[in-house]
């Protein structure tokens, strides 16, 4: 199965299993905030961690601790005082990270209001980075799409790879495509990057990898 349609299918997946959440359900426990549904519109308010499970999740707000959101439309514009984690079909992140961020869908975004200030962990078929990163980036996609300044070190494993105006990396750039491309001097120095051959079927290992930075949500999300 290529790298596109296993990604198909785990949206496909996500979509068939958050067709299920027709009721919203809510209650907040331990300082912490929980609730699902079949479309969830949820402003955030809580000084501990966030769970949102639902077919189309949108959230604002404020959450004090890690966010975790799932489903098969997702749209975060929450500020995060820890860690965000998304998974979707489509996911699109608006809001600021303090730590770090990692999100896996079939079509990923971060738009330019985003701002994550630990390290950023992005897969998906799609994956489009115009929100800035403080730390380090890692990116796995088919076509990524890079116009956004990163403070540290970037890895990005993908079959096609585009900068836009607004990208800058502050540490070194290691990229792992089928062939070597030009990285404008503009974007980082040309002694600070480096290029090693690589497949979608490493591509597929570089998603495994960042799925396995995602914590198990609670067993009423799954």
């Amino acid at each position: 199965m290529t790298f596109h349609r296993r990604l198909f299918v785990l949206a496909t997946a996500l979509f068939a299993a958050t067709a299920a959440l027709a009721d919203t359900s809510a209650f907040e426990t331990g300082g912490d905030h929980f609730i699902s549904g079949g479309t969830v519109n949820e402003v955030v308010n809580t000084a501990g961690d966030a769970f949102i499970a639902a077919r189309t999740a949108n959230a604002e707000g404020t959450s004090g601790g890690d966010l975790h959101v799932v489903g098969a439309h997702v749209s975060v514009g929450t500020s995060a005082a820890g860690d965000l984690y998304g998974i979707g079909g489509w996911v699109g992140i608006r809001g600021r990270v303090a730590d770090d961020l990692t999100v896996a869908g079939f079509s990923v975004r971060t738009e330019a209001t985003s701002e994550t200030g630990g390290n950023a962990r992005l897969a998906g078929s799609s994956v489009t980075i115009e929100g800035p990163v403080a730390g380090a980036l890692m990116v796995t996609g088919v076509d990524v799409i890079l116009n956004a300044p990163i403070g540290g070190d970037v890895r990005i494993v993908a079959h096609a790879i585009t900068f836009g105006p607004e990208a800058t990396i502050g540490g070194t750039l290691t990229y792992h495509t089928e062939t070597e491309i030009a990285v404008p001097e503009r974007v980082i120095p040309a002694d600070r990057v480096r290029f090693e051959k690589a497949t979608m079927i490493d591509a597929w290992d570089g998603i495994d990898g960042i799925r396995g930075e995602m914590p198990v949500l609670p067993t009423f999300m799954s």
